[in-house]
């Protein structure tokens, strides 16, 4: 008979597309992944995946078991998440997904006072730009820009988090500007990929595109041009002023996210709650 533990490796490869992705998530040799995998196909005596260059796509039996094996899943997580939920002190793990550039300009620096208030609690914190799917289990809380829209999660709106573009003075001062300019024609820009529209507005040039928050705030702070940046980070660089004469400047909610069940287990929310309060002093 297979176990959960061999759907769980038939999923993962279902989602990663290869064995070595699919290992790097579930924190296995590749090998191990194959090896749990070809024991599935010989228990249910079907091939679950057609190889390919392109990567691994379901066969039809893998199209036909993938659903169950998805309500399987959700039940397991289901059964953990109740468990937990008897918890009477805070302690043990907390798993906590962000982008890094909020995970290391914003959490890092709480962490002394968090561990002075929960010594018995350990932290992962998970720096990706890729949404962790919090009904699968893959973190207990998130930190993000937008709000979710998963009807079993919960959401707390914790800071508002105000934005403008970042430049050196040097930079400016090479192009003839200062801190009031109203544009900034034919000066660098750097912006992420779905936010370039700006720079267009006010006559910049767009230099770099990247996935990278802390990119654009390590190009900002070398001065290869300016970078829309929240305040709570770029006010701390001494090299960077802000543009306020662009007119730019903005607000972007930051939401505390997590599963409804998750909300009354004694480590997640104690994590939760010292957030909100740290994240309102400081953003």
């Amino acid at each position: 008979m297979y176990s959960w533990d061999d759907l769980r490796y038939f999923l993962a490869v279902h989602r990663e597309g290869s064995l070595t992705r699919a290992g790097a998530r579930l924190k296995v040799d590749p090998t191990t992944v194959g090896r749990r995998l070809d024991t599935l196909e010989e228990q249910l005596g079907q091939p679950l995946f057609i190889r390919g260059r392109s990567g691994w796509a379901l066969s039809p039996a893998g199209e036909r078991i993938l659903a169950a094996a998805e309500r399987v899943e959700e039940g397991v997580v289901d059964v953990r998440r109740l468990a937990a939920g008897g918890e009477d002190s805070p302690e043990g793990r907390v798993r906590i997904t962000t982008v890094d550039v909020l995970a290391t300009r914003v959490i890092a620096p709480l962490l002394p006072k968090f561990r002075r208030l929960y010594p018995r609690l350990r932290l992962d914190v998970i720096s990706t730009p890729v949404v962790l799917d919090l009904l699968r289990g893959e973190a207990d809380l998130a930190l993000r820009a937008t709000r979710p829209v998963e009807g079993s999660l919960v959401a707390r709106r914790v800071a508002s988090a105000t934005e403008r573009p970042y430049a050196t003075r040097s930079l400016l001062a090479a192009h003839g500007l200062d801190a009031d300019a109203a544009r900034i024609d034919g000066v660098p820009a750097l912006v992420g990929y779905t936010d370039e529209g700006w720079a267009a507005a006010v006559g910049a040039v767009l230099a770099l595109r990247t996935t990278s928050p802390n990119m654009l705030l390590s190009a900002a702070i070398a001065g290869a041009g300016v970078a829309y940046l929240p305040d709570v980070i770029a006010s701390q660089q001494p090299e960077l002023v802000a543009l306020d004469g662009l007119g730019l400047v903005r607000d972007r909610p930051l939401w505390l996210c997590m599963h409804r069940d998750l909300a009354r287990v004694a480590r997640v929310r104690v994590l939760a709650d010292f957030l909100a309060e740290e994240l309102a002093e400081r953003v």
